[in-house]
């Protein structure tokens, strides 16, 4: 890319008085035109600077050096013109952020307790408290229920066998107790 000088008067005086002149190339001419003011308003920012040394080399006005003309002036730099982005780069960048940030948010959350907060709130302990205690209910319902079902099959077992009520009550009442022994120590072992 050429080198590109900024249009000052001093340019523009320059390029006016090539272009007055009359035995200049057809090809200067339409370059220099390009680069001309109109009506004080720059046709573009930048000059490159070969069309300025033409310009210069054309000029009439040997007494001015080059420097003097370039006094005052700079070099331009067009500004840049950002490159499109691609749409897929683009969504994996969002997905990777949201990533990140996830992974920050549970190193920042993973010393927290959600048994402590949330909807629990004030009752948690409360909350336990009657989970433990329907734990247990049904546990000494069960044992009552086998040892009730052990009595009414060893009544039912001897009443059948023909014998009399006070000898079935006492048969009913063994397997009853032995029911209870049972339950009792799978009971305490597993639920305390």
């Amino acid at each position: 890319m050429a080198s590109l000088v900024k249009v000052t008067e001093r340019v523009s005086c320059l390029i006016n008085d090539v272009l007055n002149q009359e035995n200049l190339p057809d090809v200067i001419q339409k370059e220099l035109k390009y680069y001309q003011q109109d009506n004080g308003k720059n046709v573009t920012e930048g000059l490159p600077f070969d069309v300025l040394y033409k310009a210069f080399k054309y000029s009439t006005r040997k007494e001015i050096y080059l420097h003097e003309i370039l006094e005052g002036s700079e070099v331009y730099f067009p500004p840049l013109k950002e490159p499109e982005r691609n749409p897929e780069l683009l969504a994996r960048l969002e997905q990777l952020k949201a990533e990140q940030e996830n992974k920050q948010y549970k190193l920042m959350t993973r010393n927290v307790n959600a048994d402590a907060y949330g909807d629990q709130g004030l009752l948690a302990g409360v909350r336990q408290e009657v989970r433990s205690v329907k734990a247990q209910l049904m546990g000494v319902f069960n044992v009552v229920l086998t040892v009730l079902g052990a009595f009414t099959f060893g009544f039912m077992a001897s009443y059948y066998a023909g014998k009399p009520a006070a000898y079935c009550v006492v048969v009913g009442f063994i397997f009853g107790l032995t029911t209870a022994a049972a339950d009792l120590y799978f009971f305490i072992k597993n639920e305390l």
